[in-house]
C-alpha cells in the first residue's frame, strides 16, 4: 500500500537548472512519483509539452541531461543542488516511475530534459504526487 509523502504544485516560470520538489526523501522505502501538467521548455516557437516530453523533435544529445529520453521529458535528480547540472543522480520521469529504496536521505529536484539551453522554463499546472511503500 503506498503512502502520499508529498503533493508538488508549480504554476510559473522557474531561472535555473533544478526546481526542489522535496527537502528530504525518505530512506528504505520505495519511492513512487507521478506528474502531470505541461511546460514550455524551447521556447515559444515550440508548443507545450508534458512529462513524457517532445516524441517528434530531434535535439543534439549533448544538449539533454539524458541522451536516452525525449527533448522536454520531466526529469529528477537525487541528491546535489539546485545549480549542478550533473551532481546528484540524474533519472527519467515522464508520467510515472518508482525508484529504489534509498540508504541515504537527498533532495529531490526536477527539471525538462535540455530545458537549460534556454535558462527558463514556464511551467503550467505542475503537479507531482510523491507516495512511498515498504520494499
Amino acid at each position: 500500500m503506498w503512502t502520499s509523502i508529498a503533493t508538488f504544485s508549480y504554476d510559473k516560470s522557474v531561472a535555473g537548472l533544478w526546481l526542489r520538489v522535496v527537502e528530504l526523501l525518505p530512506t528504505n522505502q520505495l519511492i513512487k512519483i507521478e506528474a502531470s501538467g505541461t511546460w514550455q521548455c524551447f521556447g515559444s516557437g515550440v508548443p507545450a509539452c508534458g512529462p513524457q516530453g517532445y516524441l517528434d523533435v530531434n535535439i543534439s544529445s549533448d544538449q539533454l541531461a539524458l541522451p536516452k529520453s525525449p527533448p522536454g521529458a520531466l526529469i529528477g535528480k537525487l541528491g546535489g543542488s539546485d545549480s549542478g547540472r550533473d551532481d546528484g543522480s540524474v533519472f527519467p520521469i515522464g508520467e510515472f516511475c518508482v525508484i529504489a529504496a534509498l540508504d541515504k536521505r537527498v533532495p529531490f529536484f526536477v527539471s525538462a530534459n535540455g530545458a537549460w539551453r534556454l535558462g527558463t522554463l514556464t511551467y503550467s499546472k505542475l503537479k507531482i504526487q510523491i507516495s512511498s511503500t515498504n520494499p
